[in-house]
């Protein structure tokens, strides 16, 4: 998989995660709570690795 490949599945994820994260927000159970919770970890993670991606295909560009 290419490496912009990689940061468009990566960002696609990121915006998945944010908005179930978003949709879970408002809600207060001890369920949810720890599902937001887990989505926060989820989230960085992905934008972890997207930043990776990002500095790798930044790194293959042609440079000008």
């Amino acid at each position: 998989m290419s490496a912009m490949t990689t940061t468009r599945s990566l960002e696609a994820l990121s915006r998945c995660i944010r908005a179930a994260r978003n949709t879970q927000h408002s809600h207060t159970d001890n369920f949810t709570e720890g599902l937001v919770a887990g989505l926060d970890i989820a989230l960085r993670a992905v934008e972890s690795e997207l930043q990776l991606a990002r500095d790798i295909e930044a790194a293959q560009a042609p440079h000008q």
